[in-house]
């Protein structure tokens, strides 16, 4: 078990959110948030379980 891995990618997750809220539409912000909380759940489940 990695605790960088699955760090990193939430904060790249994180900072994808921010700059794409300043440069692209709502709706499309909306969909990559959806997106990002998925990744992260299926991280977080992944990593507790092993």
């Amino acid at each position: 078990m990695d605790p960088e891995k699955p760090y990193k990618g939430k904060v790249m997750i994180k900072v994808l959110i921010i700059y794409d809220e300043s440069n692209y539409p709502a709706s499309l912000v909306c969909d990559l948030k959806r997106e990002a909380i998925q990744v992260e759940s299926v991280q977080d489940g992944g990593e507790g379980a092993s």
